[in-house]
């Protein structure tokens, strides 16, 4: 059911595993934070009274983070003029409402255009970091864990005229500095006390229906690597990227194929957290599929399990069989949650904060449904294999017990052989003494009776003494022989014996 290898280290795993999720950025604002936005630019209020009705949707957006069970929120970007050049928010260095501005045109006809930079008071420089905002949020709540999404190199790169060169300050010029300050802005963010840092880099899917080749995104892709490249191993466990086809009341790039190009070229950057759109695509299946070839060990995939352009509410159940489907592909502790993209912040036509928070309650009431089945499934699937390793183990200590008796029996045998060869070698030495010497005895004897007749009849005694010589000397030569045969046989009887219990041995080493 699961996609996550089981090994002996899944128990202690299993004790602290959990299921990620986390929102992306923007919550509508309510309507007396729409309105004093606009008396601002009209100049009906000052900015310090608008600051402070901008506390007030910051405060109620926090308390309605803690209360739906977020553990990592945003500030909803109560404060933010704008998602792309808020860093540049009342700076001289770039012209709004530009004929030669970069377009998004999104699907339902509505337009949003970038300004573009104007060359006065070069070098390039932010006019404000994202920090601020994590320090209005840490005022007001020390101990909230907050994520701050700021915008991509890439998508700031689009600001520089594409029709023109200025004089004194090139592209390059520009693309460094701007590195500098994007690279600035992170470090400033994490040393605010950010849990993480998102770089939201919605230009990623669109340059693909821009530039069908993939040579856009290739230069957007080593834009952010440049950029990355600067941070150590433990500063880029805190920092993600976040990719979608856009979120602005409709969709700027929704058609544009997921899996060609744009998931492959997103996992080579330098990254390890990646939140990507996914409620609301359509083929499924195929993007995750996409998803597990190219993920690597090192990362995280929040996906997005709740579609932020339909105010239809998910339930829970819709969550929790959502994250299911996607831990049948994907490691289970490489999967977060999250929606898929901010909401739109600038006004409440669309549907109101009331029914953001019950979205973004029910995204986490659905995960934590699918990561208690999932501990449920993956704690038995421990509990069988180590069932079966322990058995495993008990059959692999029988056979070397078994190895063991067999070692000794040979060696027994062993030596019970060599005690028996000892003993018919000894044997056989004293049957050939005894053979020996009774020998000797009769020859003795006979040639006593010889001598003794000897005496008593010369000419018969000599003839006896002869043939008593000749008797005993076949004699000898018999009993010798026959000893002699006697000690072969015991010894080839013994070797045969010796044989045979080496080769019963053996087989036995064999089984």
């Amino acid at each position: 059911m699961i996609s996550q290898p089981i090994n002996r280290l899944s128990l202690s795993f299993l004790s602290n595993f959990s299921i990620p999720t986390e929102p992306i950025g923007s919550i509508p604002r309510p309507k007396y934070l729409i309105e004093a936005i606009k008396d601002f630019n009209e100049c009906k209020i000052t900015y310090e009274e608008y600051l402070i009705i901008c506390d007030r949707s910051l405060k109620e957006t926090v308390e309605s983070f803690i209360e739906s069970g977020s553990i990592v929120i945003t500030d909803g970007e109560q404060y933010k003029p704008n998602f792309i050049t808020y860093p540049l928010f009342g700076s001289s260095q770039v012209e709004e409402n530009s004929n030669v501005g970069f377009i998004i045109n999104f699907q339902d006809g509505h337009v949003r255009q970038l300004p573009v930079l104007t060359g006065k008071k070069l070098p390039f420089k932010y006019n404000q970091y994202a920090n601020e905002y994590i320090t209005r949020v840490k005022k007001m709540f020390p101990n909230i864990r907050i994520k701050q999404p700021i915008i991509s190199v890439s998508a700031m790169s689009l600001i520089y005229p594409s029709n023109q060169q200025f004089e004194k300050y090139s592209k390059s010029e520009f693309i460094k500095d701007m590195l500098n300050e994007v690279e600035k802005e992170i470090r400033l963010c994490l040393m605010a006390g950010a849990d993480s840092v998102q770089i939201d880099a919605t230009e990623a899917r669109l340059s693909l229906k821009m530039d069908p080749s993939g040579s856009l995104l290739k230069k957007f892709i080593d834009l952010n690597n440049q950029l990355l490249s600067r941070f150590n191993d433990d500063e880029i466990q805190k920092i993600g990227i976040h990719s979608c086809p856009g979120g602005d009341r409709a969709f700027h790039s929704a058609d544009v194929d997921y899996c060609r190009l744009l998931i492959p070229s997103l996992f080579k950057l330098r990254l390890s957290r990646f939140y990507l759109e996914f409620a609301a695509e359509k083929d499924k299946l195929k993007i995750l599929e996409c998803i597990a070839k190219n993920i690597r060990p090192n990362h995280i995939v929040f996906f997005g399990v709740i579609n932020v352009l339909n105010p239809r509410v998910e339930s829970p159940e819709e969550v929790r069989d959502l994250v299911l489907q996607i831990a049948k592909y994907i490691p289970i502790n490489q999967i977060g949650s999250c929606c898929d993209c901010g909401y739109q912040p600038f006004s409440s036509e669309l549907f109101s904060r009331e029914i953001v928070f019950q979205k973004i309650k029910n995204r986490i009431i659905g995960t934590k449904m699918a990561e208690d089945i999932l501990k449920q499934v993956l704690s038995i699937t421990v509990t069988n294999f180590n069932n079966n390793y322990n058995n495993n183990n008990n059959n692999n200590n029988n056979n070397n017990n078994n190895n063991n008796n067999n070692n000794n029996n040979n060696n027994n045998n062993n030596n019970n052989n060599n005690n028996n060869n000892n003993n018919n070698n000894n044997n056989n030495n004293n049957n050939n003494n005894n053979n020996n010497n009774n020998n000797n005895n009769n020859n003795n004897n006979n040639n006593n009776n010889n001598n003794n007749n000897n005496n008593n009849n010369n000419n018969n005694n000599n003839n006896n003494n002869n043939n008593n010589n000749n008797n005993n000397n076949n004699n000898n030569n018999n009993n010798n022989n026959n000893n002699n045969n006697n000690n072969n046989n015991n010894n080839n009887s013994n070797n045969s014996n010796n044989s045979n219990n080496n080769y019963y041995n053996n087989n036995n080493n064999n089984k």
